[in-house]
């Protein structure tokens, strides 16, 4: 059963001076005062509430039901309580319910104003200082509106999270930020060596995902450090990985000054490394310096590797009238070429516009524009031709020959004692063939009348002047 303060307590039998507060209310501030006088000089034990229908003022009041105030009177309050100092105006205690409840058809079930202070303070000491809960779509289990240039909700703590989100659904965010004036959605802000905002992924997935439907998914801004840094503890992974699924580039970088993309290895690994199932693992684009620039105090700067038998490890294309690659040092060799087949050439040119497959120049006095070194047995320059000339020299000196040189179409022929004639064969000849042959012993009155050639035999003969006495030796050198 509940008492209701609007209740009539007034019974037949009950003497007129001995009357409710309720009574004394609506008698008049008058009335009040004279009876509130009398009841001072003296007052009656306090009755509980239900004994007489009373609310005793000061006093405890218990009762087995609930007691309910109703006020009929439109847009007015039920009940209004004010406390003086820093006492609570309403306090709520429960064992294990709720402290307070509000509850409201259409408006809020718990409103709090405060001139200064916090309109609604929640405070517990192990469960939620304050929670929310609703069942509908598209409402809030709890939400802070601010009309002024504030926070709408701040979460504050000394030792966790000022603010925690968790949903239970896969679909779901567990915080979600919208700016419908066009702002930043989420914005962290520290003060430390630690990330204003950290994404962390216990499972498999990604700790921070941005996503955007024509701008960037992710930029990072610094006015002094890295825009962007990525780390990773597994050896197999990547530090930063970018990832296109509509044929565009997958990390782009650009700067004004230095690198677009700078890539930093402490260990033996790449500083950056890209790859492709198909086309270029990858791409620099500059328009006035290099488009990919590599850089090492002891390595190699830049290095390219391939398993395909017709493709080059490092390729470089000039699409103008510059060189595909270009080889510069201070002191070392500008191109270096190697290789550990004994088939194949360190460095091999070729040119198929019918110009020459490698050209050297060099503006020295006493250097070659070509050199070529062995250090075996073999030949330290070789030029091979199967229907022009294998080597062709033009300057000043056509050709200058330093040490033995040695052609294999020279040779010394025989001649027999008693002989004055020998015929050379399996000689290669043309109409235009110069066949040069002089005698390598004294013999007096002897000499090379002449030496013919036969180019359909393939042979020339080399005629003396009388037969030789003993065996004699002609050296002999074609020329054409």
């Amino acid at each position: 059963m509940s008492e209701h303060v609007t209740k009539n307590d007034l019974g037949g039998g009950k003497a007129a001076g001995r009357r409710s507060r309720r009574q004394l209310l609506a008698g008049g501030t008058g009335a009040l005062a004279a009876v509130l006088t009398a009841e001072t000089l003296a007052r009656p034990a306090p009755a509980y509430a239900g004994t007489d229908g009373d609310v005793v003022l000061g006093a405890d009041n218990t009762e087995a039901s609930a007691t309910t105030i109703t006020n009929t009177t439109g847009d007015d309050d039920a009940l209004s309580c004010t406390a003086a100092g820093r006492g609570a105006a309403v306090r709520g205690t429960t064992d294990v319910g709720n402290g307070v409840a509000g509850f409201a058809n259409s408006g809020d079930g718990v409103f709090g104003q405060s001139g200064s202070g916090d309109g609604v303070f929640g405070f517990s000491g192990t469960g939620n200082g304050v929670s929310g809960k609703t069942s509908e779509a598209t409402t809030n289990g709890v939400l802070g509106t601010n009309t002024g240039a504030g926070s709408g909700v701040l979460g504050l703590s000394d030792v966790g999270a000022g603010v925690v989100g968790r949903t239970n659904n896969s679909s779901s965010s567990g915080v979600v930020g919208e700016n419908t004036g066009g702002g930043v959605a989420v914005l962290g802000i520290g003060s430390g060596s630690d990330p204003a905002v950290r994404g962390t992924n216990n499972g498999a997935g990604i700790g921070v995902h941005g996503l955007a439907s024509t701008g960037e998914g992710v930029i990072g801004h610094s006015t002094s450090g890295y825009g962007v840094v990525g780390i990773t503890d597994l050896a197999g992974t990547s530090g930063v990985w970018g990832n296109n699924t509509a044929l565009g580039v997958g990390v782009y970088g650009t700067s004004s000054g230095e690198a677009g993309v700078f890539g930093f290895n402490t260990g033996s690994g790449p500083g950056v490394w890209g790859n492709s199932q198909t086309g270029i693992g990858v791409s620099g684009l500059a328009d006035g310096d290099s488009g990919v620039f590599g850089s090492s105090n002891t390595g190699a700067g830049v290095s390219g590797k391939t398993g395909g038998a017709t493709a080059a490890g490092v390729l470089g294309t000039n699409t103008g009238a510059g060189s595909g690659v270009l080889g510069q040092s201070n002191t070392g060799a500008g191109v270096v070429g190697t290789t550990t087949s004994a088939s194949a050439s360190g460095v091999s040119g070729e040119n198929t516009a019918n110009g020459p497959g490698v050209s050297g120049s060099t503006n020295g006095a006493t250097a070659a524009g070509v050199v070529g070194s062995n250090g075996g047995g073999g030949s330290g320059v070789f030029g091979f031709s199967p229907a022009g000339t294998g080597v062709l020299a033009s300057g000043a000196t056509g050709l200058a020959v330093q040490g033995p040189a040695v052609f294999s179409r020279s040779g010394a022929l025989t001649v027999a004692a008693g002989k004055s004639s020998a015929t050379k064969t399996g000689v290669a000849l043309t109409s235009a063939s110069l066949v040069l042959a002089t005698m390598q012993q004294d013999r007096t009155g002897i000499y090379v009348r002449s030496a013919v050639p036969n180019p359909a035999g393939s042979s020339f003969t080399i005629h003396l002047s009388k037969a030789v006495p003993s065996t004699t030796a002609v050296a002999w050198f074609i020329l054409g």
